[in-house]
């Protein structure tokens, strides 16, 4: 086992903000599947048995060759949360599942063909969102309101064209953004980190462009 280096520090970010399932191990090693998205503390939100409340456990992220796993303690939320509306907002059809949950992680590695790396505070991975949860609620109720159209250029962007509906945003943070695209949930990196709505803003100017361009082309 290493130290996290910086070039993993990266993907091990990426792939808990470009994901949107994570596997819920149990004391028995046996996996279910959850939908989860990223509270303001940058931490995982999913659905899950009331049975595991406030238990620590391990979690799972996989994308070919490589393994994030996440090891915490689960918290229940009020229905009325900022995090729960989060949550719901993302995966509004709901779960079978008894409870929506956030992890307070306490460990993290990341396992690849390189090896093991271990990430030695969680806050390393900057995926803390200052924009959740009022500012991106503002931020995509403009988007869905006013700018439609630079959303369908996004989708130009990834080739994608939405056959049922008109896509929406639903959420917002320092690295990108996701939108609702016929029930689906789809991830937009921003070129680099955006501190501020300023920056936000001008990226998705930058973003609409070149989508509109795409189109032409």
């Amino acid at each position: 086992m290493s130290k996290i280096n910086k070039e993993n520090l990266a993907i091990a970010r990426l792939m808990l903000l470009q994901h949107t399932d994570i596997q819920i191990i149990d004391d028995a090693g046996d996996s279910t599947l959850s939908s989860y998205c990223l509270n303001a503390k940058g931490m995982p939100i999913l659905n899950l048995e009331s049975k595991y409340k406030n238990q620590i456990m391990q979690f799972k992220i996989e994308d070919d060759d490589l393994v994030l796993i996440i090891k915490g303690q689960v918290h229940a939320l009020n229905a009325e949360s900022l995090a729960a509306a989060r949550f719901l907002r993302y995966f509004s059809q709901g779960s079978s599942a008894d409870v929506v949950a956030e992890i307070d992680i306490e460990e993290c590695q990341l396992n690849n063909s390189q090896g093991v790396w271990i990430i030695d505070s969680y806050q390393e991975l900057d995926l803390k969102n200052e924009f959740a949860y009022e500012i991106e609620d503002r931020m995509s109720d403009h988007m869905n309101e006013d700018h439609v159209d630079a959303m369908r250029a996004y989708c130009n962007l990834i080739g994608i064209k939405p056959s049922s509906s008109e896509p929406s945003m639903i959420g917002v943070d320092h690295y990108g953004f996701h939108l609702k695209l016929d029930e689906k949930n789809v991830r937009f990196d921003f070129e680099q980190r955006c501190s501020d709505g300023t920056e936000v803003r001008e990226a998705l100017v930058a973003m609409a462009a070149a989508g509109r361009a795409a189109a032409l082309t």
